[in-house]
């Protein structure tokens, strides 16, 4: 009964369109419904192919930079389509460093700063696209982290038992240089460890801390920086303490332009002609300028060359050297990456290309509190 009462509106639709295409027609009573009926009818059939943006099985910087490399790539292919909608999808994570978390939370949050403009476009939970229900460990990162509450999703599954031997320090982001989480930050490692037990430490620790900051508002921000979905200055940090292996990570980020593109724009042309030269032909891949920024002084800025925040790379360094502790310091941005590590009051410091790019610039500071076991995976 149903099928032939919908045929019957078909033929009468049909019929009603071909009058009209007619001189001197006067719509039936039932016109206007009819066409409501099937203009309705055609959008619901209307189907939207949502972008789709693919978490992988391991993701850090470290051993599977690889794919941090693919899931930027993949970013910057749904920024080119021209769908509104968004699908994250969860289920292949397995391992994922807090790093690489962050480094995740930043370009989903460009993502949807782009395809939704500045208003606030909350996500929404699918156990369909979610973590695996039986990775407690994972599920337990990103509660603890703050990655739901971050894109204002509640508790989207029971919080696992709580995992005594790490302790994490929330994501925060601004695109201010009024840095009162700072404080937080310090309260955070006093709480865990006595880091600070001496004011040289706790000077070089907040000099490193807010050079990221400026760093991030100067250079990775350049006055023209004009590009859709990202907000000028904006950065992000978080942190955790892992009780088991004693040691302390503090990650930063920001998705300005990178190093490569920092260093031209502002290193004076008559700083060091032979290195201006390279970066201008690409000769110098971005790890190698990451190493010379943290280990040379890159003094003569066009805009600072009455202040000194071309020695603020070295600050990193310096405060990583001033802890007397087995410390690793990590800066990855573009092609490049490097790792420094200072143990027993000796340096090594390693600069290598990765194949593909990355976005940004992430800084790492990994301290060490007791014996180092080897276990490096940011």
């Amino acid at each position: 009964m149903l099928q032939i009462q919908k045929a019957k509106r078909r033929q009468r639709w049909k019929r009603y369109q071909t009058l009209r295409a007619k001189n001197g027609f006067t719509p039936p009573r039932d016109y206007r419904f009819l066409k409501r009926y099937f203009n309705q009818k055609g959008q619901k059939a209307k189907f939207i192919q949502p972008a789709i943006l693919e978490f992988f099985a391991n993701m850090d910087f470290v051993d599977h930079i690889d794919t941090m490399v693919e899931f930027t790539n993949q970013v910057k292919n749904i920024k080119k389509l021209q769908t509104k909608k968004l699908q994250i999808n969860h289920k292949k994570a397995r391992s994922i460093s807090v790093a690489a978390l962050l480094y995740i939370v930043a370009q989903i949050d460009y993502l949807i700063d782009l395809k939704y403009g500045t208003k606030e476009k909350r996500l929404k939970y699918s156990k369909k696209l979610g973590l695996d229900p039986h990775n407690d460990k994972l599920k337990y990162l990103f509660h603890k982290i703050g990655y739901w509450r971050y894109f204002g999703i509640k508790k989207p599954y029971k919080i696992p038992r709580a995992i005594e031997d790490v302790l994490f320090l929330r994501i925060h982001t601004n695109t201010s240089d009024k840095f009162e989480y700072l404080n937080e930050i310090k309260k955070f490692i006093q709480k865990q460890v006595k880091l600070f037990d001496d004011y040289e430490k706790e000077y070089k620790f907040d000099d490193a801390v807010k050079e990221a900051l400026g760093n991030a508002l100067e250079h990775a921000y350049p006055s023209d920086f004009d590009e859709p979905g990202k907000k000028k200055g904006k950065w992000w940090i978080c942190g955790f303490y892992d009780k088991t292996d004693k040691y302390l990570e503090i990650i930063f980020y920001d998705y300005g332009v990178g190093i490569r593109e920092s260093i031209r724009r502002n290193l004076d042309q008559e700083a060091d002609r032979s290195l201006w030269d390279k970066i201008q032909d690409g000769l110098v891949h971005d790890g190698k300028l990451i190493e010379i920024a943290l280990t040379a002084e890159l003094s003569k800025y066009k805009r600072y060359k009455e202040r000194d925040r071309g020695k603020g790379f070295k600050r990193f360094r310096d405060f990583a050297k001033a802890l007397g502790y087995n410390c690793t310091l990590v800066v990855v941005s573009g092609n490049g990456v490097v790792h420094i590590n200072i143990d027993e009051n000796q340096e090594h410091i390693n600069s290598h290309k990765i194949q593909g790019r990355l976005d940004g610039m992430l800084i790492k500071w990994q301290i060490r509190i007791g014996e180092k076991d080897g276990n490096d995976t940011i």
